[in-house]
């Protein structure tokens, strides 16, 4: 169980930590500081569609040839990401919030350094309540096709997760090679 709620919320964090509805623009014809407003502005937009499980909001943001990494190195394509954050419950108490850091332009993408926090409060039977934070610092590619902003990649670079302030896990990460990706039979 306890488990399970670090998996459902390590799935949520990352995906709140650069998925943004689509943005009109070419990122050539603006600035670095006009784009990172833009691109916060859509973050609680965003936010609102995860908070819903709305799997074709979220869908309409990803690039086709979309790919999560997390912090251990696993790979998830776009759907496999949905299905994961759609299939969980609704959380009336899950709040999250979204910071871009840095953002660099390169032609017809944008690369954002990002961090998220996402905070609820557990409550389960027979289990006193517990005040949950996870917090994922990422990096963010967004590709400009035909005047859309479309989400192509996210990588964690680390994943805390914090049960009434006490750290329960921590991932950063490193360059080893990456295990299979998630879904996926190893051979």
């Amino acid at each position: 169980m306890r488990f399970a709620l670090y998996a459902r919320g390590v799935v949520i964090s990352i995906a709140l930590s650069g998925a943004l509805a689509p943005i009109a623009g070419c990122a050539a014809h603006r600035d670095a500081a006009e784009v990172k407003a833009t691109l916060q502005q859509r973050y609680a937009a965003y936010a609102q569609a995860i908070a819903q499980r709305d799997g074709p909001a979220l869908s309409a943001i990803l690039a086709p040839n979309f790919e999560a990494i997390n912090a251990d190195g696993r790979s998830a394509p776009g759907a496999l990401l949905v299905r994961q954050v759609t299939s969980f419950p609704r959380d009336p108490n899950m709040h999250s919030a979204a910071s871009i850091g840095a953002l660099r332009l390169d032609g017809d993408k944008a690369i954002a350094s990002v961090t998220t926090v996402l905070t609820s409060l557990r409550i389960s039977k027979g289990v006193p309540p517990a005040h949950v934070r996870f917090v994922t610092v990422s990096d963010d590619t967004w590709v400009d096709k035909g005047g859309t902003w479309l989400y192509e990649r996210t990588v964690a670079n680390r994943v805390d997760a914090y049960t009434d302030g006490k750290l329960t896990l921590h991932e950063v990460r490193s360059t080893t090679p990456a295990p299979p990706a998630l879904g996926l039979p190893t051979p």
